[in-house]
């Protein structure tokens, strides 16, 4: 499974919770676990997303690698999201579906499961 880790100033995390259904972009630096080693990205944008599925306790997230560094990418990617699956308990719906998708010949977006951490905690 993935481990990504975010660092990032605690009273920013904190403003990010508090204001959960703003689009504000914060600073933070990721670290991404393969292979046993971490991949580290510096200066990431971090913001909350989603519709319906915003919330204070566990945020959907945004990491734009272009934000604050233009041209910076991650894997060839310019942003990624980092989903909280608060409307799908089973956290399966999305990935069966794109995974169907794909079988029928549909491109489909890609997704993961991942830990993640932000300022070391769960």
């Amino acid at each position: 499974m993935h481990e990504i880790r975010i660092d990032m100033r605690p009273s920013d995390w904190q403003r990010l919770k508090d204001r959960f259904l703003d689009n504000t972009y914060y600073a933070a630096d990721m670290h991404w676990r393969f292979n046993g080693k971490y991949i580290d990205v510096q200066q990431v944008g971090l913001r909350s997303r989603g519709v319906g599925s915003r919330s204070p306790t566990k945020p959907g997230l945004r990491v734009d690698f272009d934000r604050y560094n233009p041209g910076q990418t991650f894997l060839k990617l310019k942003s990624f999201i980092l989903r909280n699956n608060s409307q799908d308990p089973s956290m399966l719906h999305e990935r069966v579906s794109f995974q169907l998708m794909r079988q029928l010949g549909i491109l489909a977006p890609r997704a993961a499961h991942t830990r993640l951490y932000v300022n070391d905690e769960y």
